[in-house]
């Protein structure tokens, strides 16, 4: 299929377009295999400035002075969340009980914020609740206790399958926090005939007098069946994370919220090749007059330069680049990628108007197909600020046909 379009190799191009406007948050694609993922920062330092005062919860309680703390952990990167997983993050949580017993804590836990409880003896206060839009299924259920601020003993979580109006607790696990810095701490696996759930509550057993905390973080849902071709493991960033969004792509102006998509969907393949980092890490080197990994106008240089390789230590690099603007996409050639179990890096339109300052590229980790026939990719989408997987159809095959709206591809390989 002729497009109509110019032929002229932008295999080095990274920016999206100067100016180009974000969309709103992306929703959780619908196709059954489908599944969703967020990624998040490390946490920063766990002190409070402030002890909330202690009223109300388990009133007869005598009081203590100080919170119990715990110790940092070596590592924090363990908050990174790869994809295959759906995420319910303490934002999405919902919560009961007053207001004033929830506390916001920043720099903490996946995506830098948790909030946190104090423990309440044996009645109920304050809970949480993490229900997903997942369907009937087998999944693997883990929670996020992050380094401070989860201090209980006995955290009981409840594992629940709601389906219709009915909400039944298929099991229960009591987590010692204390135990765990920024850590995963799984639940096990269960099998759900309604929409997964978890429920936490204050009622741990332990007397409000002791100050310990409840921490509210994230919870991972794991889906234990199948789906159409292999889900690659990489985690989900935005570009416009706070974190990096208003780095530049140096020596240009232009920034990472604005055109730093192809840095980010690399940053997920670098993690996925076993070198940890993030976005606004590799822009930083790349933006490094030693490394020049930019043009004057933003554009990443790779080729001619062995960036990937260089930036990883021969962990991760690019092995091949495809151009696909003058002529439909071959599809194939990236199904062969994932079936390998390598990401792929691909070049799409974020508008509808066939125009080459609408570009973007996304990093595609699972394909659909219908016979021998590619009808759909999962993507982790730089522009997604809810850094959930999504698929092409659902934003960027604006003509119903996939190979059409595929322009160009990066191949990777990992030591």
């Amino acid at each position: 299929m002729k497009r109509n379009r110019s032929t002229q190799s932008h295999s080095n191009e990274d920016r999206i377009g100067p100016g180009c406007a974000l969309v709103p948050a992306i929703k959780r694609a619908t196709i059954g295999f489908v599944l969703a993922a967020v990624a998040a920062g490390c946490g920063g330092n766990g002190d409070h400035n402030s002890t909330p005062p202690l009223r109300g919860k388990d009133a007869s309680a005598a009081q203590v002075s100080t919170p119990e703390q715990k110790a940092d952990p070596t590592d924090s990167g363990s908050a990174v969340v790869m994809r295959g997983d759906t995420v319910i993050d303490d934002t999405q949580a919902t919560k009961s009980g007053p207001s004033q017993y929830w506390h916001s804590q920043t720099g903490l836990g996946v995506n830098n914020e948790m909030i946190w409880t104090y423990v309440n003896g044996n009645s109920v206060s304050n809970s949480a609740t993490w229900r997903t839009s997942l369907g009937v299924g087998k999944y693997n259920v883990r929670v996020f206790i992050p380094r401070n601020y989860a201090t209980t003993r006995n955290a009981v979580y409840k594992v629940q399958s709601i389906q219709g109006g009915n909400t039944t607790t298929i099991g229960t696990v009591a987590v010692n926090q204390y135990n765990y810095s920024d850590a995963w701490v799984d639940l096990g696996t269960y099998s759900f005939n309604g929409q997964p759930a978890v429920l936490l509550a204050d009622n741990t057993g332990e007397a409000y007098s002791t100050k310990r905390m409840i921490g509210i973080d994230a919870v991972k849902f794991t889906d234990q069946g199948g789906g159409g071709g292999q889900t690659i493991n990489v985690p989900c960033f935005a570009q416009t994370e706070t974190a990096w969004a208003s780095k530049k792509l140096k020596p240009s102006g232009y920034t990472m919220a604005d055109s730093g998509c192809l840095v980010t969907a690399i940053a997920s393949v670098i993690n996925w090749a076993g070198y940890s980092t993030d976005p606004g890490k590799y822009c930083d080197w790349l933006g490094d007059p030693k490394n020049g990994g930019f043009l004057s106008n933003g554009f990443y240089q790779e080729p001619p330069k062995p960036l990937l390789r260089n930036y990883t230590n021969g962990k991760a690099q690019q092995t091949g680049y495809a151009d696909w603007r003058s002529k439909p996409a071959d599809l194939n050639q990236i199904k062969s990628e994932i079936d390998a179990g390598r990401p792929v890096v691909i070049e799409v339109h974020y508008q509808k108007s066939d125009n080459e300052k609408y570009m973007h590229w996304v990093t595609v980790v699972a394909y659909v197909a219908t016979g021998s026939k590619i009808t759909d990719f999962t993507i982790m989408d730089p522009r997604a600020k809810d850094k959930q997987l999504t698929t092409l159809n659902q934003h960027y095959n604006y003509t119903n046909d996939v190979a059409r709206w595929v322009y160009a591809a990066r191949f990777f390989s990992r030591s």
